[in-house]
């Protein structure tokens, strides 16, 4: 039987203490998912790829093949889609796993073998956890990658794979698939759900970031509570918020697959909340939403999409974490002030806060939060 490669993609740089600390957990959530992929069976080799020497070593202590970017084709500067053929290639790889190293921080090994069992009918099939921006994603056959323009992002190989005549399976929606741990309000999360692995866990203690999560707990305890959700909400998320909590639900969904299909740099995104605060400005429009709602999270990459905005990291970053006093794009730090002294609790992150984000949170507000495995 031909066995599964794994491989988890985990780099970037940290100019600042916010992104380092950040950084380091999803070091730690990336050697926590090369463990498992380990034990999983009908998976091998398993690939660490990373432009961080400390953790290709700590990956290569666990039995992991770890590859430096810096010596994998189209590896100088990051290119994910000439990096991953170039693994393909050297490695003469059949079928392959893919995924970065905080799409992973909840996933099982029973999920992996879901996967692996897909893969290993034969068929041409491509396989992903989220159908319009997928950051995990198997594949067969893996040379399938050579009959398209290997993409410069993960978030698009899916569509491109059903370009090239794979079909396309699905995985079952839910906290493990889609969570990612891309910013410090999904660290968060996971740190009041006391989710993830042994060393995310160890990481996450860590951190001395206080939580604007812990304002909103109030609300969300409440039977019939008004929350509102804003961003890349998907109804499989809505759908479990209905059936798990009772809460009344004020859902904006808005630019769904907005970074796969490049709405966000070629100026197409748009957003309804966007245009309201266009008009209203940052303060009114919070002070609005408390008529609405009496909690809010908020996927604000759209709403900087929607500005035309190019929000450093460090800037999105302290803006999750409410420090407008440390954000230097004007613009961003008067709404992330107006956010910070809302009269309703008001939650920012991205698209994984407003998918597996609540949905964990849901799970764990209901008794039933996945742990992520040892």
């Amino acid at each position: 039987m031909i066995q599964v490669a794994a491989l988890v993609f985990e780099g970037g740089s940290a100019p600042s203490r916010l992104e380092q600390e950040l950084l380091e957990v999803r070091h730690a959530s990336a050697l926590d998912a090369v463990e498992r992929l380990q034990r999983t069976p009908g998976i091998g080799p398993v690939f660490l790829v990373t432009d961080a020497p400390g953790l290709a070593e700590k990956a290569a202590a666990l039995g992991a093949e770890a590859a430096l970017t810096s010596s994998v084709p189209g590896g100088e500067p990051f290119h994910f889609g000439r990096c991953l053929a170039g693994l393909i290639e050297r490695w003469r790889l059949q079928r392959v796993i893919c995924l970065g190293g905080g799409a992973g921080v909840l996933l099982t090994p029973e999920d992996f073998s879901g996967m692996v069992g897909v893969l290993e009918t034969g068929d041409p099939v491509v396989v992903v956890n989220n159908p319009l921006s997928a950051d995990v994603l198997g594949f067969s056959p893996a040379a399938a990658l050579f009959r398209i323009e290997p993409p410069a992002e993960d978030n698009f190989l899916g569509f491109l794979l059903m370009e090239a005549g794979l079909r396309r399976v699905v995985l079952p929606p839910s906290a493990r698939t889609g969570f990612d741990l891309d910013t410090p309000s999904d660290a968060l999360v996971l740190r009041l759900c006391g989710a993830g692995g042994p060393r995310v866990r160890e990481a996450l203690q860590r951190l001395d970031w206080p939580s604007p999560l812990e304002r909103a707990l109030g609300p969300l305890r409440r039977r019939w509570a008004e929350v509102v959700v804003a961003g890349r909400v998907g109804p499989a998320v809505v759908a479990h918020l209905n059936a798990r909590m009772e809460w009344r639900l004020r859902v904006f969904s808005e630019e769904r697959g907005m970074k796969a299909l490049g709405r966000d740099r070629d100026g197409r995104a748009v957003s309804l909340l966007g245009f309201l605060e266009e008009r209203v400005g940052p303060v009114a429009l919070f002070r609005l939403l408390s008529r609405a709602g009496e909690a809010a999270f908020i996927d604000s990459r759209v709403l900087f999409a929607h500005w035309g905005r190019e929000v450093s990291q460090s800037d999105r970053f302290a803006s999750d974490l409410g420090r407008w006093d440390e954000v230097s794009d004007p613009r961003v730090r008067r709404f992330t002030r107006a956010a910070a002294e809302a009269p309703l609790p008001v939650v920012l992150g991205g698209h994984s806060l407003v998918s597996g984000g609540l949905w964990l949170l849901a799970d764990w507000l209901g008794g039933a939060a996945p742990r992520g495995g040892p």
